[in-house]
């Protein structure tokens, strides 16, 4: 798994909201990401737990507010000399975290000093933002000339950054010291589903909204009594001291995205999150810039083709000036939005560039095993023979299977799961084979799904046999065979379970049982006792004897492991090599039984896994009482690293017959 370092920049909220908006697509690729922020938990409570971690700890303050946001100069160069009076101190620091974490990547909004850190410890670093501090500082600091030497030393820091990804709301001169970069479209935060608030609150679906925000930082002076005075509707802030009759107050750390969506116009400062979450819904924007800030030249600039936006000279209008301004709004329907979220596009873009910086020149292949229940993904060198990253999807496509067709709803909700990660992998320049194997191998349907990733993004997707399923299980496991002809690897699926001996004298093709997890639920369900007695029975029939030791190869193993060794999920790689001993599956099978899971739920990806986690414990007792074993060695690489292997060795062989 790839674990990127991101450092988000201390001014406002703005830069902590698209950065979890980045990360959230990465996530979707199987990326975990290590944010440096102290700003708010709220702003990052979109992020699934397993895949993130926040440092509460800043790099840089950007500039210190005074009145209705105000830049106080003197404030703001005292506290920027005593940054660099603490840079040795950072970079120590800084550097031994990247170090620990085991960083692949260091992505900066914009933090100057951090490339600095990236470069000392040789760790690629990408730039996102619509704006550097070189520019907001020299701009506010042109009559310091002492200051010169620190402007230049930020100046420096910026040109390390190996790749700049350029958000609109920016001007050449915005991100002078990043360089032109590469244009890209918008970051913000998004969702799939949001909140009805109007049906919240009581109101008409006719209801009009105004919703007045100010970003993250300090306050405005303004009379919101009058602007309430003015509205006709509800006026929605997070002012307490509010008495006026259509006043609806929030609190800081409500969903501010949910209040944008629902909003009909929206008053504010010039600020990125503020205007990049409002113009991708195309809503109307009151704003008032302050004259001394830099950014807001660059802010503003992005507004001139969108049309549904005013500017105001002054927050101090009265009542009577606001309701004439407001009765003055024309919303114009626009049929083309001109800007759109492009989150996945830019998660994609960094990835690509990850790749292009540190895996210049592999020969990636991207494999998607696509099982029972799960996905199993692996971009693999070729030529190294290393797995570069890795992702599990649960997809739950096996369920419900029925009259030997998969249900159509398992089939939609699996593409619905599998659809991100396709996304980003299809902008990666690598060569792309989907293997279909478990309960595709029984469904009449199955090419059903096989047809959709051709269609929509041009994989090949094939169904395999369970003699090559076997083979690539072979190949993925003998790395960790103990070099003793008696070593057994095992892969178990949700609709099928293959065996094949390693290191024998003799050629063993290997056996495949039609015996899953998900074939056991569906059968069983709570009844492990019953379906212990058919696992043993299955397992009777192998031909194998003396078995010296175990390996268990792919997703059951490996999640399996990371309960009882109380391993968070997203942190699996740690597990390849691990050992499930009898006494330790005994212990878990005994607190499941008897309820006492607690201290396990944190490591389930979630509660619904506790059938699957009880039938996969009774699962491995039998396999290792049916012989006679302590021990199963985990193999974290599953047959998507085996097809994987399979294609170096045969373009290898290929390459020796010509």
């Amino acid at each position: 798994m790839l674990n990127f370092a991101l450092y988000v920049s201390n001014h406002g909220y703005g830069h902590a909201a698209r950065i979890s908006a980045l990360v959230e697509e990465l996530i979707q690729y199987g990326v975990f990401c290590h944010i440096v922020s102290k700003k708010p938990d709220f702003l990052f409570a979109n992020l699934d737990q397993n895949y993130f971690a926040q440092y509460k700890r800043s790099i840089d303050f950007g500039v210190v507010h005074g009145p209705n946001l105000t830049v106080d100069k003197e404030a703001t160069i005292s506290k920027l000399l005593d940054l660099f009076s603490r840079r040795n101190e950072l970079m120590a620091l800084e550097t031994e975290f990247l170090r620990e974490k085991k960083i692949d990547l260091v992505v900066c909004d914009a933090p100057y000093m951090c490339f600095d850190f990236a470069a000392y410890t040789d760790i690629p670093a990408i730039a996102i933002s619509n704006f550097d501090w070189h520019h907001i500082y020299s701009n506010l600091f042109k009559d310091e000339p002492l200051l010169a030497p620190v402007l230049n030393t930020i100046w420096a820091f910026y040109r390390k950054a190996d790749h700049f990804l350029r958000l609109p709301f920016s001007t050449d001169a915005s991100v002078a010291a990043l360089g032109g970069g590469e244009k890209c479209g918008l970051l913000a935060r998004k969702k799939n589903v949001y909140a009805d608030l109007r049906k919240y609150w009581g109101l008409g679906d006719s209801e009009k909204l105004l919703l007045v925000m100010f970003g993250g930082e300090g306050s405005m002076d303004l009379d919101y009594e009058a602007v309430c005075a003015g509205y006709q509707g509800k006026v929605i802030s997070t002012n307490a001291c509010v008495k006026a009759k259509n006043h609806i107050l929030v609190a800081e750390d409500d969903d501010f995205l949910d209040l944008i969506y629902n909003a009909n116009v929206i008053l504010c400062k010039p600020g990125y999150s503020t205007l990049a979450e409002a113009v991708q819904f195309g809503k109307f924007i009151v704003y008032c810039p302050r004259r001394n800030y830099p950014e807001e030249l660059a802010l503003i600039a992005g507004l001139t083709n969108y049309p549904n936006c005013l500017e105001v000279e002054s927050l101090q209008l009265s009542a009577k000036q606001w309701k004439t301004l407001f009765a003055g709004i024309v919303i114009k329907p626009s049929t083309k939005r001109i800007y759109k979220n492009s989150n996945r596009d830019i998660a994609a873009k960094v990835m690509a560039q990850y790749l292009k910086l540190v895996w210049h020149d592999a020969k990636l292949i991207s494999v998607f095993d696509l099982g029972t229940n799960n996905l199993n993904y692996v971009l693999f060198d070729l030529l190294r023979k290393k797995v570069v990253h890795r992702v599990f999807l649960t997809t739950g496509l096996g369920r419900n299977f029925n009259n030997g067709k998969l249900h159509a709803g398992s089939i939609r909700a699996a593409k619905k799961e599998m659809q991100p990660l396709l996304e980003l992998d299809n902008c990666l320049d690598s060569e792309k084979v989907l293997i279909a194997t478990g309960v595709n191998r029984l469904a009449e349907n199955a090419t059903d799904i096989l047809h959709w990733v051709l269609k929509k993004f041009n994989i090949t997707g094939k169904v395999i046999s369970a003699e090559e399923e076997i083979r690539y299980v072979k190949s993925t496991a003998i790395a960790l065979g103990s070099g003793e002809e008696a070593s057994l690897a095992v892969d178990i699926g949700g609709a099928s379970t293959e065996f094949i001996k390693l290191h024998s004298h003799f050629l063993d093709k290997g056996h495949s049982l039609n015996l899953g997890l998900l074939q056991l639920l569906s059968k069983f369900g709570d009844d492990v006792v019953s379906a212990k007695r058919e696992i043993s029975l299955c397992l009777k029939r192998l031909p194998y004897k003396q078995i010296n030791s175990i390996i268990g190869v792919g997703l059951t193993f490996t999640y399996l492991a990371a309960v009882i060794y109380k391993v968070n999920y997203s942190l699996k790689d740690e597990l390849h090599g691990k050992r499930i001993t009898l006494s330790q599956l005994s212990c878990l099978a005994t607190a499941i039984a008897e309820k006492r899971v607690t201290e396990y739920l944190p490591y389930l990806l979630d509660d619904s896994y506790l059938p699957i986690l009880k039938l996969s414990s009774a699962f491995c007792i039998s396999l290792l009482d049916r012989f006679a074993a302590s021990e199963i060695i985990v193999c974290n690489d599953g047959i998507s690293v085996g097809y994987a292997l399979s294609q170096q060795k045969r373009r290898k062989q290929t390459k020796i017959n010509a």
